[in-house]
């Protein structure tokens, strides 16, 4: 039997001309606005808003997170899983300046990180500087950084791209 959990999508940001493709990934995933909201529409995507989903497979954030990215790669946003019964839940972040980061997350979406993990990082031979940056590196800091403020709670809108004429 399938171990199902909630999974959660945040837009932060979307170049406008990546709207329409983006829209198009919502709706076909059949995400909510928010949980108890309606379903996602082509053509609009809702910035700062919760875009949900209460039965997902727990990898389904890395293959969301995909279809994201393929459709609209200057999006900035934030997808993760709640944990389930025999795994930890999983979290992708991405910005176009940055790339894409996979961690493992708590239902609140935030990275787990394993004491052998921030051992290596610490006791590496580096000097302050190139320390804080391992650790910065291994938490995700400059992704974190990246995501806040970028969604103010709008809505953007888009049109469905014109069908080339047929000969």
């Amino acid at each position: 039997m399938a171990d199902y959990t909630q999974m959660q999508l945040m837009i932060h940001d979307v170049p406008a001309e990546q709207v329409w493709p983006l829209s198009v990934v919502l709706a076909d995933w059949e995400l909510s606005v928010d949980w108890e909201g309606p379903a996602a529409q082509r053509g609009t995507v809702h910035l700062g808003t919760l875009y949900t989903e209460r039965e997902a497979a727990g990898h389904a954030p890395k293959a969301l997170a995909t279809a994201v990215i393929a459709a609209a790669p200057g999006t900035t946003f934030i997808t993760w899983s709640d944990p389930g019964s025999e795994w930890q839940g999983v979290m992708v972040r991405h910005t176009p300046e940055l790339g894409r980061r996979d961690d493992e997350c708590t239902a609140d979406g935030e990275a787990i990180f394993r004491e052998p993990e921030i051992n290596r990082a610490l006791l590496a031979d580096r000097g302050r500087t190139a320390l804080d940056e391992a650790l910065y590196a291994l938490v995700g800091t400059r992704w974190t950084a990246a995501l806040v403020g970028r969604a103010d709670d709008r809505t953007l809108t888009a049109a469905a791209p014109a069908e080339p004429p047929t000969s």
